[in-house]
């Protein structure tokens, strides 16, 4: 530590200003605290040693009016009254440290980090020392969240011209079983039906030939609406987005949502958790706005990434480390063990049993609620009779009540006298 704090009670007389008075209020007290400086002679003998402070000094005193601000006493150099140190002084970084990442510093940002040391020393080229320090932060990089437009212009598809040219995938979950299966894959075709083209000649009869010549004509305007709309999309979208650029080598810092299990949704104080993980190389670039990440051998995610959810970082790389729920290492797959308890949770109108999960190799500690129609999807050999233990051995205690029914009833009128 280079410095630690003095508290001091003053005393005094009478009740405090905007607080209700008695007239026998006794003597209240009020705490001081100062920094007192742990290492001052070795900051005062690093000066001495500073040939540039020395300079200064002689200057200072030889003519006063070509140092203003700077003052001189017991050959000890002042700015503003506070000590000059030398800018390559060894203490710098844990000053920056003490007044930072501290609890006293607790990470705040560049203005009251500066106002805190600025308030004690001052040394040449302090500012950008300072901004340079909390910028190159680990822990304000990967807390803190971004205030800047997220990264990415939007990248419209291209209207498809032949079939089975793009295709697109997606699947449906959360369906009734039918023949033990919930979740239903579908693919699309981009392209619009496809329809023979006109061929002037070929069709001899007037009147088919100029409702295909207008078809044909229709098609065409379609797909030309079509691109106008994409470029009105692109262009508002693009708004609220920019252009960022990233190169293969650099260190990026990513957005994750570590959940352990797919229904759980949230954590007790999720939002002090950490926004970005810690940096990770970039690989290789598939697409305009998508980066290829080295991530460990064990990790659960895929490693192409939307540049919206990766930030650069600022310092160079650190160990990498993914959340232990992303990683598999040592990691099995979590099979429930135990119902500890159930409930009923409100969804709506509606109610919906929950399962609190007892997960096999886990303490009993990291139990979680989970949907008990999910875990019967998940895991269909789970028997509840045989792992339940909750009070009455059953799958219908604790819970919160009968399905709350909503009753109306027209008002009856008001008769007049």
């Amino acid at each position: 530590m280079i410095l630690t704090f003095n508290i001091n009670p003053v005393g005094k007389t009478g009740a405090a200003d905007a607080l209700p008075s008695r007239a026998d209020s006794g003597q209240l007290f009020q705490a001081i605290s100062s920094p007192i400086w742990l290492h001052g002679a070795l900051l005062l003998e690093e000066a001495k040693q500073d040939t540039e402070i020395q300079r200064l000094i002689a200057k200072c005193t030889a003519t006063l009016d070509q140092c203003p601000g700077y003052l001189v006493k017991n050959n000890v150099l002042f700015y503003q009254n506070r000590v000059v140190i030398s800018r390559h002084s060894k203490f710098i970084p844990a000053l920056l440290h003490e007044f930072h990442v501290t609890a006293t510093g607790d990470h705040s940002g560049f203005y009251r980090t500066y106002r805190r040391l600025a308030a004690n020393v001052y040394w040449l080229g302090m500012t950008s020392t300072i901004k340079k320090y909390i910028r190159e932060c680990d822990i304000c990089q990967r807390c803190k969240a971004s205030s800047v437009l997220p990264g990415g212009l939007l990248q419209p598809l291209a209207i498809p011209d032949l079939i089975w040219e793009d295709l697109s995938m997606d699947f449906i979950v959360g369906l009734p079983p039918s023949k033990g299966f919930t979740v239903v894959l579908v693919v699309v075709d981009r392209r619009p039906p496809s329809v023979f083209q006109f061929v002037p000649g070929e069709i001899r009869v007037e009147s088919v030939a100029r409702e295909l010549q207008d078809r044909d004509e229709a098609l065409k305007q379609l797909k030309h609406h079509l691109a106008d709309a994409q470029g009105t999309m692109k262009l508002r979208a693009d708004k609220k987005r920019r252009d960022v650029q990233l190169s293969i080598g650099e260190w990026v810092y990513v957005k994750l949502k570590p959940y352990r299990q797919l229904s759980v949704t949230s954590r007790i104080h999720q939002k002090l958790a950490a926004k970005f993980f810690r940096p990770f190389q970039i690989i290789d670039k598939i697409g305009p706005v998508t980066y290829k990440l080295l991530l460990p051998a064990t990790s659960k995610v895929h490693p192409v990434f939307h540049v919206s959810l990766l930030k650069k970082a600022v310092s160079g790389s650190t160990e990498t480390v993914l959340p232990p729920e992303l990683d598999m290492a040592e990691s099995p797959h979590l099979f429930p063990q135990t119902v500890l308890a159930t409930r009923d949770t409100k969804n709506g109108l509606d109610f919906v049993e929950q399962w609190l999960i007892h997960w096999q190799g886990q303490a009993i500690d990291d139990a979680s609620w989970e949907d008990a129609e999910w875990v019967k999807n998940q895991f269909p050999d789970f028997s509840l009779e045989d792992k339940t233990d909750i009070e009455g051995a059953g799958n219908d205690t604790n819970h919160v009540g009968p399905k709350e029914l909503l009753v109306y009833s027209r008002r009856a009128k008001v008769q007049s006298g």
